[in-house]
C-alpha cells in the first residue's frame, strides 16, 4: 500500500499507474478471503460436534447419578445446564478459539510490520497500550462475575418454567396460575437486570476504548507527519502504517471481546 501512493505520488510525468502492485493487493485480498472461508467453516462444523459431544457427555453423567442427588439439585437448573451452558462452552472450544487464534496472528504481523516501517513511530504508538490492557482486564473480571450470575439467573427462571410446565395439573387444581407466573416474572427480570448492566458496562468500555484509541492515532498522525516533513518517512510508508495501525487495533479490540467471553 505504502509503495502504490509513493509511487503515485512521485509519479509526476503521471504516465502509468502502478498496476502490478494493486494486483498484489487484489490476489492477497482474495486469498485471505478464501482462507477466511475455510476457516469459519472449519470451526463451525467443529463446533456442531462438541455440542453434541458435550450435551451427550452431560447427559449420561447426569443418569449415572445418585436417586437422592436429583432431590438436591433442581430439574430446571440441569436442563439450563444441557441447553445455555453447553453452547456457551462449544463457543469458546471453537470459534472463540478460532477468533484467539485469527487475531493474534493479525496482531503479530501487524506488528511486524510496523516496526519495519518506523521502529520510533511504533514505540510511540505503543505508549497507550498499558492503559488498553488495563482497561480490558478490569472490564474482563467485571464481566465474568456477571456472566456467572447472569447463568445462574437463568437457571433459576428455567428451573420455575419447567417446575410448573411439569406439574400443571396440581396448579390449576390450586388455582396458582398467578402465583406461579409473578414467580417466574421476578426470576427473569433478575436475569434482565443483570444483562441490561451487562450492556451498560459494555457501552462505556467500548466509549473508554475509543476516546483512548482516538487519541492515540492522532498522537501517531502528528508525529508521523513530523517524520515525513523531516524526511525519515515517507507519505507511503505513512498511510501503511496508518492502516496497519487500525488492523492491530482492531485485533486487540477482539482479543479483547474473546477473552472476555
Amino acid at each position: 500500500i505504502g509503495s502504490v501512493i509513493d509511487q503515485i505520488v512521485g509519479n509526476e510525468t503521471k504516465a502509468a499507474v502502478p498496476s502490478d502492485d494493486i494486483l498484489a493487493i487484489l490476489l492477497l485480498s482474495l486469498a485471505g478471503a478464501v482462507f477466511s472461508a475455510v476457516r469459519r467453516t472449519s470451526f463451525n462444523v467443529a463446533s456442531a460436534h462438541v455440542v453434541k459431544s458435550l450435551r451427550l457427555t452431560l447427559f449420561n453423567a447426569v443418569l449415572r447419578q445418585e436417586v437422592g442427588w436429583f432431590d438436591q439439585v433442581e430439574t430446571g437448573e440441569i436442563v439450563n445446564r444441557l441447553s445455555s451452558d453447553v453452547t456457551q462452552i462449544a463457543n469458546i472450544a471453537s470459534v472463540n478459539l478460532s477468533m484467539a487464534l485469527r487475531y493474534s496472528a493479525q496482531f503479530v504481523f501487524a506488528l511486524v510490520f510496523l516496526f519495519t516501517i518506523s521502529w520510533r513511530l511504533t514505540l510511540v504508538m505503543m505508549v497507550g497500550t498499558p492503559v488498553l490492557i488495563g482497561v480490558m482486564w478490569a472490564y474482563g473480571r467485571f464481566v465474568k462475575r456477571l456472566s456467572v450470575l447472569t447463568q445462574d439467573a437463568l437457571a433459576a427462571a428455567s428451573n420455575v418454567s419447567t417446575e410448573t410446565i411439569a406439574n400443571v395439573r396440581t396448579v390449576r387444581a390450586f388455582a396458582q396460575e398467578s402465583a406461579q407466573s409473578a414467580v417466574y416474572e421476578e426470576r427473569v427480570t433478575d436475569s434482565l437486570k443483570l444483562q441490561l448492566r451487562l450492556a451498560t458496562a459494555g457501552g462505556w468500555f467500548g466509549l473508554t476504548v475509543g476516546v483512548i484509541a482516538g487519541g492515540y492515532v492522532c498522537l501517531v498522525i502528528w508525529y508521523g507527519s513530523k517524520l515525513v516533513v523531516q524526511g525519515d518517512l515517507t507519505a507511503g510508508d505513512l498511510s501503511a502504517f496508518i492502516v496497519y495501525s487500525v488492523t492491530m487495533s482492531t485485533a486487540v479490540g477482539m482479543l479483547g471481546d474473546v477473552f472476555n467471553s
